[in-house]
This record gives C-alpha cells, structure tokens and sequence, in this order.
C-alpha cells in the first residue's frame, strides 16, 4: 500500500479563512456557507487547459486558452501571446468568449472561435477584438440557427463553415452570409450520429469537399462523401486500443497536400499519421506514455501542420504547445509551460462530492485524476485516491466523475475511463474493481464510460453506464450486471434513456436518474417509470432543466437537482413537478451567488449542501436554513 499523499501547503495551498455574519431572511434564498476555491494567475506566458490551435499564413499561431477564455496570437520565435479575442472575462459580449474549444483561419486571415459554451461561432477580422456572430448565438438548442455545444469548426477555400455541433450529434454546413446550418450528419439527414457515430469533436475537409471526421467515442476517423452521404473508416475502428491500427479517443485531425492523415490520439498521448490509403498510422509525436518530457505528450487535443512539415501539438494536460521538426520526435514547447497541470492548481474540473459521517468533504478532482479528503476543520488537503499519474493500476483512475461513500466509510469511486467502479477500504489507496474493469464494451461484466452510481439498502450496486445508454445493477461479489434500465441488445428495458448521468435511490429502492433534460423515477417491482422533474424539451422555467448531471433525496424525500445548463440546483418537493431554485440561478459565473457548470451535489447530516461547482474549479457550501443568523466562513484556495 502506498502512502497517503499530502498537497504541498508551500507549493499548492495557502489558506484565508474569513468569517462573516450573515443575515438571512425568512424563505430567502441561500447564502454560500463556504466556497474550496482555487485562483490562477493568468498571464500572456501561460495556458489554461487549451484546446485548439490554427496558424495564419505569416506563421502566427492562434490558441485556444479555454479556461481563460481567450485566444491567444503568438508570433514566430515569441513565448509571449497576445490576446486576440476574448481575455475580458468569460461572458457573452462581442468581446468576450466563454470556453472556446477550437479556432480556425480562412484565407483572408479572419479568425473563426468556437464559442463553446456560450453556443456560437464567432468570426474576428484582422485586428478586430470584437466578435461577429456567424453561427448559433440564438441561445442552446438544435433548430437550424443553434448550436448545442460546439467543439471542431472549418472553414474551406469557399468560405464555408464546417461546425461539430457535439451535443446535438450533428455536423452543420454554413454557406457564407447564412446563419442556418445545414445538416451533413445528425437528426435530419440520411445518417444519424448514434451507434455509428459517437461524439463527433472535429471536422477536417480536403479540396475536394469530403469531410473528415473524428468519431472520438467509437475511436476512429471517418471519411464522409457529401455527394453521396457515404461514411468510410480510414483510422482506427479496431476497437480501443494503443495498436498501430487502433485509436483511443481520437480528438482532432488535419490532413496535408497528399491527403495523409494526422490524428490527435488523446487516450494514447500520440499524434498518429496515416499515409492516404493505409488503416496502420505511424506514431510522429509521443507515444511514450503520459508524461511532460520532450518525446511525451499528455492528452493532446489539437494539432496543425506548418508549411515545412513542422507540427505544432496543444499538448493539453501539460499545458503547453509542443513544436516537433520533421522527422524528429522530440517536442520544443513554444508556449505555456512544462509542467503538468496537478502542480499548477489544486481543482481541475472537480465533478463530484460526497460527506463522510465525520463532516470531512471528498472531491472528484477529476481531470487532476485524484479524489481529495478534507477532513472537519482541517484546510489541508490528503489525496486518498489516484494522484499518482493518470492510468489504469489499482491505484491510479482516469477521469473519475462520481463518488460516494458506503456505511462503513467505503469510497466508490466511477473511474468513467478506465470504465469501471472501483472501491476504496478506508485509509488503503489501493482499489479494488467492484464492476467493469474487462475494458471497454456493452457485455454485462463490462461498463462503457460510467458516469456515477449508488447502492441500495441490501448493497448492490447501481451503475449509470452512460455511453451505453443504461443502468446495471451489480449484486454484492458478482462481476456480472442486469440491465434494469435502458438500452440492452436492440430492446429496451423500463425506459429508453438519454444520455443518462446522475443516480439517487430512495429508501424503498426506488431509482432516480438524470436523462436528457428529466428526471425519471424507476419503481422496479412495478415496472412504473414516472417522470418527477423537468421536460422532454430543455428550459429554464421552474418546471424545465437544461442538461441536469446529478441529484440527491432529502429524509423528508425533496430531490435536488444539479440543472447543469441553468447554472442552478433546483428542489422538488414530493409530487411537485415545480422546481425551487436553491443555488444559482443568476447566470453563470463566479460569484458566490452563482455556480457556473456545476456536475455534482452532496447533503449533510445538517442539511447543508454542497455543489461541485465544475468550471468555477470550487466545491460550493449551501445552508438550508430559511431564517435565523448563520455564521458563513470562507476557505479559499490559492495558488
């Protein structure tokens, strides 16, 4: 057993801790009774999770610096970036940007910034820092002028703009001048994303117009010929895995003169090229393992080739942009930094939380790959799972995104990429794998990734096994699951589910999951399914939600909801379909009265609540007290 591991209070945490009094007024809504928070300095030299690159035909690169909400313009042999776009703090003013995911350049040097989370495509001409919307912008949706979370975007000789509209599983054509997309691929054309596409993130186009797409959840490449609306595998489709024929997670892709195909293998740390023709690529670019030396790349999730052959790689999880030479496999960063990112800041996109009996807080860091104990009263805090390095030994996990804790102060823990739930004795670091683990697939001992679960009173296990599109029910020491919910073979069981997420079970067994943009109660000896919360559109009225992540049951059986979208948690009373909100509500961002992509929600024994507040990078604290005086202390954590 390895020993528990301790954040570094010089190099990680300071701590302020600041009491305030707060006066709450009957049925007022609910001050934040303490925030873990992390601040980032931000400066021209440094990046934050970036996720798309481009280059201009001086040779200037462009970054998409996602968490701080900029682009950032880097001119040849400068470490220095300028900020082109964005960089006045997230929003969704003309000036500003709210995690762009991916740039391009047409041939006039015009920037294009996929928006992502404020859903448009914004279009900046030379020197202009104020955006001109060219796609979506008419609030998240999927009618011909909306974008539901846009990632790739590509614009070709003609102009036209390509753009991966993830959550709406299409890919959308935009003439010139036209803000209503066209559907290449999803719900309206003759190829439906689904079981043969899977998380479409980025788009390539050859002068031709055939399009080149990246199937990151199927872990392949697919080639799509418009004129006959035929799709093709020309990279990966073997299966997840590290082969030379096989891919994992495959992020962005570009193509050169000879039509030779360049894939950021993200899951394998590698780009990969395919010669035009041939299913076996050739590792151009890591492909050593995770890790920060200069033949290794960590998650990588985008590329872009110069005139010369040099590649440029958004070497992600390093924070940095890696510059490789013909022929040579050893990277030069060029911009942001060489360290990895769990030096930099203690929260990287925590998604879940759970209480122990004792009031300690467990977090899902999970793109930190870890989970944190902060233990009452204690403001250092003890990495009690994973931490080492991403990877999938027993004690490693690979973007973890639920927690919870058993009777006996067990720790489960959803380690969605390793696609399995692993379970932690306390005080071992060591797990042990209680579902899933045989890989990646749809048998019954296997999960695709998970995104939470829970155990009922006699101890078994409910798994949400999210990209399958259903919940398995594991009893104790059995590695087989039942399909109780959703997809299983070509039927479905109780209930079709979309893109399930959060569970909750109530003290009669009863389950509650988060599907599309509801909640659904699952009564099992009845076989009854009643939806209990939201509709089958998304909204924000008190009877909507917007993409809800998790729930939790109160004694008294009021559900709280985590409405991810709304950038709010919303309580239901039993058999009200009326939603209160409790927490946010006022818009996403990063005061204390507001929650900006929260992912997960937890109560305690007080009925306090906290919310893992996602892209804010801070566990939220929520008192339930509608009057009285309460004493509100702050902890935050700096850098």
């Amino acid at each position: 057993m390895k020993k528990t591991q301790t954040i570094s209070r010089h190099c990680i945490i300071h701590v302020l801790a600041l009491l305030l009094l707060i006066s709450t007024i009957v049925h007022a809504a609910p001050e934040a009774y303490y925030s873990l928070e992390n601040r980032v300095q931000q400066d021209n030299s440094q990046l934050r999770n970036p996720k798309g690159i481009a280059l201009d035909s001086l040779g200037n690169i462009y970054i998409a610096d996602t968490e701080n909400h900029r682009i950032q313009k880097f001119v040849p042999g400068s470490t220095e970036g300028i900020t082109v776009a964005g960089g006045h703090g997230q929003g969704a003013a003309s000036n500003q940007l709210h995690t762009p995911y991916d740039v391009a350049i047409d041939s006039n040097n015009n920037l294009y910034v996929s928006d992502t989370f404020n859903h448009r495509i914004q279009k900046f001409t030379p020197g202009s820092t104020e955006g001109i919307t060219v796609a979506g912008g008419h609030g998240q949706g999927n009618a011909a002028n909306q974008l539901n979370t846009p990632y790739g975007i590509a614009v070709d000789k003609n102009g036209t703009l390509y753009v991966a509209d993830v959550f709406n599983g299409r890919i959308l054509k935009f003439a010139p001048g036209s803000r209503k997309g066209v559907i290449l691929i999803g719900q309206g054309s003759s190829i439906l994303a689904g079981d043969q596409l899977y998380f479409l993130t980025d788009i390539a186009i050859d002068n031709n117009g055939i399009l080149y797409i990246a199937d990151k959840l199927n872990h392949k490449i697919q080639k799509f010929t418009p004129k006959n609306a035929t799709l093709v595998t020309v990279a990966g489709g073997h299966g997840k895995g590290s082969a030379t024929n096989q891919l994992h997670a495959p992020r962005s892709i570009i193509l050169d003169k000879q039509h030779n195909l360049y894939v950021a293998d993200s899951g394998n740390h590698r780009i990969q090229k395919f010669i035009s023709g041939s299913l076996q690529g050739i590792t151009i670019a890591g492909g050593h393992g995770e890790g920060v030396a200069r033949n290794q790349l960590s998650n990588p999730q985008d590329l872009v080739r110069g005139a010369n052959g040099t590649l440029y790689v958004v070497d992600t999880a390093n924070q940095r942009i890696q510059k490789f030479s013909p022929k040579n496999t050893k990277g030069i960063t060029i911009a942001g930094s060489s360290h990895s990112h769990n030096e930099l800041i203690p929260f990287h996109a925590p998604r879940s939380v759970a209480i122990g009996k004792s009031g300690a807080i467990y977090v899902a860091d999970t793109l930190n790959h870890r989970i944190l104990k902060f233990t009452s009263g204690n403001t250092e805090g003890i990495v009690v799972a994973g931490g080492t390095t991403k990877g999938s030994a027993m004690d490693q996990l690979n973007r973890p995104l639920g927690i919870f804790l058993d009777s006996h102060e067990n720790l489960y823990v959803t380690d969605s990429d390793n696609h399995r739930i692993q379970k932690f004795s306390p005080g071992n670091t060591e797990g042990v794998t209680v579902a899933g683990g045989n890989g990646e697939g749809a048998a019954q001992n296997q999960l695709r990734y998970p995104r939470s679960a829970a155990l009922d009173t006699d101890g078994n296990l409910y798994v949400v096994d999210t990209a399958n599109q259903r919940v398995q029910k594991f009893f104790p020491e059995t590695a087989e699951g039942i399909t109780v919910a959703g997809k299983h073979g070509n039927r479905f069981i109780m209930t079709r589910l979309h893109d399930p997420s959060g569970i909750a079970i109530d003290k009669n067994s009863n389950l509650y999951i988060t599907t599309g943009h509801q909640v659904q109660k699952l009564i099992p000896h009845t076989a009854q399914v009643v939806t209990v919360a939201g509709t089958p559109g998304y909204g924000s009225d008190a009877n909507q939600l917007n993409r809800p992540s998790d729930l939790t049951l109160d004694q008294e059986g009021n559900l709280y909801v985590v409405d991810t979208n709304n950038q709010r948690i919303q309580k239901f009373t039993p058999g009200s379909a009326i939603g209160i909100t409790v927490a946010g509500g006022n818009g996403y961002g990063s005061d204390m009265n507001q929650l900006n992509g929260p992912g997960g929600i937890a109560l305690d024994a007080t009925q306090t609540f906290y919310v893992a507040d996602t892209q804010n990078n801070r566990i939220q604290f929520f008192s339930t007290a509608s009057s009285a005086t309460s004493s509100a202390l702050m902890l935050y954590l700096l850098q």
